[in-house]
């Protein structure tokens, strides 16, 4: 097992009764939720020795020791060590034409501004011995679950071809505000894609400006009188698709920083929820005589705020 090198920060008077992953958040600024909340479960990250909970409070005579990876701030071009190690940990199939990787929450799909490594970045460092590696799709950072990317140009372009066809099936997890209609299967709508405020959103369009979009419902449950699951069909490949159309019919997703309904975000964080309920569960295709079907579990803290939340049984399990 690796040894860590391990550096000791002392808080101080402004960190006074914070919550310990605010206070990791506002340090490690380039550092995933998902990994902050991993390594913290883990105990890796302790205050004053010892292992903490995320919501413990911190205090000015506290100390807590970090993973000195994480605090590095300058790039010498490579992928940290942290998220080589984590994606390596994430890749659910691989063979001669395609790598799924079950993408992790807050790691983005490809390098931007504020994150200069994503998967695909992280990916061809980690697979230095391919000559190509190019993402077939993309998942938004807040949304987990099944990554596709090809190994060659030839691949690519064939699930290009076929990625809005039937010949491919994508599924998604939601947890939606309010009672979904059982009467709603399928939500077309017409999407354009404006920028507001530096941030790109889709928006419900009337005219033509938008793209056709379509998601289908194959399953809803209500968890609870406040909450309903949904298992959803993505028909067509839109930015930010059921986030912007589930927002529209008024059921915005859960936590969704940029759909979503501020007091219900607030909400669902006291109660446990930090990230948005969106994961992308399984994914099957075919080129030809090619095959091939991935799933993803639900991340475990989805799955823990789904079953502290429902009131509501079934006859058979819940996520099925």
């Amino acid at each position: 097992m690796k040894t860590r090198m391990l550096k000791t920060l002392k808080t101080n008077i402004e960190d006074n009764g914070k919550r310990f992953d605010n206070y990791l958040i506002k340090i490690l600024k380039n550092v995933p939720k998902s990994m902050i909340y991993r390594l913290i479960r883990k105990g890796v990250i302790r205050i004053n020795g010892k292992k903490a909970k995320v919501s413990d409070r911190i205090w000015e005579t506290d100390t807590v020791k970090i993973p000195v990876e994480l605090l590095k701030s300058k790039s010498d071009g490579k992928a940290p060590f942290w998220l080589k190690n984590l994606l390596k940990e994430a890749i659910i199939h691989e063979d001669n034409n395609l790598i799924v990787i079950d993408k992790p929450f807050g790691v983005p799909s490809h390098g931007g501004s504020k994150l200069k490594f994503g998967v695909i970045e992280t990916i061809r460092q980690i697979k230095s011995d391919e000559k190509r590696i190019d993402l077939v799709h993309r998942l938004d950072r807040a949304t987990s679950g099944c990554l596709v990317l090809a190994k060659n140009h030839l691949i690519l372009k064939e699930m290009h071809k076929i990625w809005n066809s039937d010949k491919v099936s994508k599924i998604y997890t939601a947890l939606v505000n309010g009672a979904v209609p059982t009467n709603l299967t399928t939500i077309r709508s017409n999407l354009k894609t404006e920028r507001y405020n530096k941030i790109r959103k889709s928006d419900w369009s009337d005219g033509a400006a938008g793209k056709l979009s379509e998601t289908v419902i194959l399953s809803n449950r209500p968890i609870s009188s406040h909450y309903t699951l949904l298992k959803l069909s993505l028909k067509t490949g839109r930015m930010h698709q059921i986030r912007a159309q589930f927002s529209h019919i008024g059921h915005p997703l859960l936590c969704d920083e940029i759909y979503g309904d501020p007091y219900l975000n607030k909400r669902c964080k006291e109660f446990g929820l930090s990230r948005m309920f969106l994961h992308c569960s399984s994914l099957r295709l075919e080129i030809g005589k090619y095959r091939l079907f991935v799933e993803s579990k639900l991340p475990n803290e989805l799955y823990k705020f789904l079953n502290k939340n429902k009131t509501h049984t079934y006859q058979g399990a819940l996520l099925t």
